[in-house]
């Protein structure tokens, strides 16, 4: 009998859920042979630890945040400006522009975009991109370069 992946991962959650219950049995075992007095210091030690480690995540995950902050911003400003470009070439020409007519500076635009939406963007933002890159691509307007 083959096992899938998904089955395995399954067997293998409730096998660690299964040792860590016992794992916490055994802990209490321990504490209850215990001194209140060690049990109570033991215990307020360990929740210590518990806050400093969320405290240390917490932190950690906010710095990362502000770090690619920055580069986001770059990124939903070149969008801008390539919104901005096509609401300008719109108000100059009210015809539809093939992949052909675009300046080869908006197809870079296009390109980099792409690339930093790949790296940078959230996955509700990238599936929205790639949705909006097919529609655009079967409605004979800008076929999406990249």
């Amino acid at each position: 009998m083959e096992i899938n992946e998904k089955n395995r991962n399954i067997f293998l959650a409730i096998i660690l859920i299964i040792a860590f219950i016992l794992l916490f049995y055994l802990i209490i075992d321990w504490l209850s042979g215990l001194e209140s007095s060690t049990t109570g210091t033991i215990i307020a030690a360990f929740a210590a630890l518990v806050g400093v480690l969320y405290a240390q995540w917490q932190a950690k995950s906010r710095e990362i945040a502000e770090g690619h902050r920055e580069q986001k911003i770059k990124l939903y400003n070149l969008y801008f400006d390539i919104i901005e470009e096509f609401m300008d070439n719109a108000k100059s020409s009210n015809e539809d522009i093939n992949e052909s007519e675009l300046p080869e500076e908006l197809k870079k635009k296009f390109i980099e975009l792409n690339r930093g939406l790949i790296i940078w963007a959230s996955p509700k933002v990238i599936r929205t991109w790639l949705t909006f890159r097919k529609n655009a691509g079967t409605d004979n307007n800008i076929n999406i370069l990249c």
